[in-house]
């Protein structure tokens, strides 16, 4: 069962290539990010979406090398409808955005209503 979303932090696009992150709280002081990784390669542009637990004692610990960024946490696959009804509440929650989140959003709503590939 996929979290709800209670409260909308923030859409953006990764510096990674192009990988997108929604971040939301949901019931229980829970945060959360539905993540969409970029693919260099391949038919599609997106890997299947994710949705990573932000809870800091679930990530692994940092060492003198590492530190581990909440995308590190615990993350399931889901599905490109699942993603979908997500996106949907997050449409739903999300408060006033600057313009690279608002691209960002409609960057992610166009890759996941297309199953990962780029219009």
């Amino acid at each position: 069962m996929l979290p709800a979303v209670r409260k909308v932090e923030g859409v953006e696009r990764i510096r990674d290539g192009g990988s997108l992150a929604a971040k939301f709280w949901s019931d229980g002081g829970n945060r959360y990010i539905l993540f969409v990784p970029f693919r260099r390669e391949g038919p599609t542009s997106y890997d299947r979406p994710v949705l990573i637990d932000c809870d800091p004692a679930k990530r692994p610990q940092d060492t003198e090398r590492v530190r581990y960024s909440e995308l590190g946490g615990p993350y399931v696959s889901i599905s490109w409808s699942q993603a979908s009804g997500l996106l949907d509440e997050v449409l739903k929650a999300i408060g006033p955005m600057d313009r690279f989140q608002t691209h960002a959003l409609q960057k992610m709503i166009d890759v996941v209503h297309r199953d990962g590939v780029e219009s």
